[in-house]
């Protein structure tokens, strides 16, 4: 698919759910923290006010602690284990009731693939109503214009895709009510999954001779490390948002399985014999459409091996989160974290 024609397929669907934006460990890897000082926004944010002192946890109120027990009676002893803690905003696109079957969906297909999900917190809270609509975040005019259409994943880097300080100064503040949790996972260690009515991407269109900077809604935005690397802050990295704005690409309690997939497989739109993507359909988790299957071996494009390495997971050990990996170039697609699990060429010339 033609980089003009995965994106026009997109614009007409209106509604992503979208991995990439145009689209861990016991402490995430030591990286550039993606500090935002020195930078300034279309969020309209001081440019040298920091997430972390921005005051915005004081605009979030606690509504309500809801109840997570239901979804940890099955966890495996000693299976490896993804915590994710959710915050169902009031004014938000959808309730907990309604956010069930996607998880006991998500716990189901990882667990296939021998992962548990563990269901950390979930919180009803309140916050401005200008929170309910997220910036999308800022990218770089790309400098080639082949850019999908040779490696996605080397020419992600073109866009230096990051958070705009509002978004980042929103997600920290929300973050900032993560309870304490007694087996030493940190915020920064887990998934937080976060419900918002507006969560756009940002992306330039190549029409043959020039760029244009185009946006588009999503209904589900996993801000995932191959395509953020390590400019996005730490304590952010788990952060998914959903929308379910209008129907997406797939059934609905789909959604969040394929989220956390963009995060912790850590790939684009891929599957077997399909070429990373913007959009692509197919039987697999990673596609558009309504499969499960999380492959392994390289003709499935190593996910499943990708998944148990991912530094999100960790192993109990006396009740203490034992996280065996971390990564070293900031979660990129080929990040030595996932040795020879890659592959390479990304997608031959002859599959285009």
């Amino acid at each position: 698919m033609s980089y003009k024609t995965g994106m026009r397929t997109m614009l007409t669907t209106i509604v992503l759910t979208f991995g990439f934006v145009l689209l861990l460990v016991p402490l995430l890897p030591a990286c550039n923290s993606g500090s935002s000082a020195g930078r300034q926004d279309a969020g309209g944010l001081d440019a040298t006010l920091l997430p972390a002192d921005s005051g915005l946890e004081s605009q979030v109120t606690v509504l309500e602690t809801l109840d997570i027990f239901p979804f940890n009676d099955d966890l495996a002893p000693g299976q490896p284990t993804v915590d994710i803690a959710f915050y169902i905003t009031e004014l938000g696109p959808l309730t907990w009731a309604e956010l069930a079957s996607n998880i006991t969906r998500a716990k189901r297909i990882l667990s296939e693939a021998g992962v548990s999900i563990r269901v950390t917190s979930a919180l009803r809270i309140s916050v401005p109503a200008s929170w309910q609509s997220l910036d999308p975040d800022e990218v770089t005019m790309p400098t080639t214009p082949e850019f999908v259409t040779s490696d996605l994943y080397a020419h992600l880097n073109e866009l230096q895709t990051r958070v705009t300080l509002r978004n980042e100064a929103i997600f920290e503040a929300i973050t900032s009510y993560f309870p304490v949790q007694a087996s030493g996972v940190t915020a920064e260690n887990t998934i937080h999954v976060i419900t918002l009515n507006e969560a756009p991407i940002a992306y330039y269109d190549w029409d043959g001779s020039e760029w244009s900077y185009q946006t588009a809604p999503t209904g589900g935005l996993s801000f995932p490390p191959y395509a953020y690397a390590d400019r996005i802050p730490a304590g952010i990295r788990g952060v998914i948002t959903l929308s379910f704005q209008q129907a997406p690409f797939f059934p609905e309690t789909r959604v969040l399985s394929h989220e956390i997939g963009h995060k912790i497989i850590n790939v684009s739109h891929e599957g077997v014999g399909v070429c990373p993507a913007f959009a692509a359909n197919g039987p697999e988790l990673m596609l558009y459409g309504d499969g499960e299957n999380i492959p392994s071996t390289e003709a499935g494009r190593w996910h499943r091996e990708r998944l148990l390495l991912s530094p999100f997971l960790y192993t109990l050990e006396q009740g203490v989160a034992m996280f065996q990996d971390r990564y070293q170039n900031g979660g990129v697609y080929r990040d030595e974290v996932y040795g020879n699990y890659i592959v390479s060429p990304i997608c031959p010339p002859e599959t285009k």
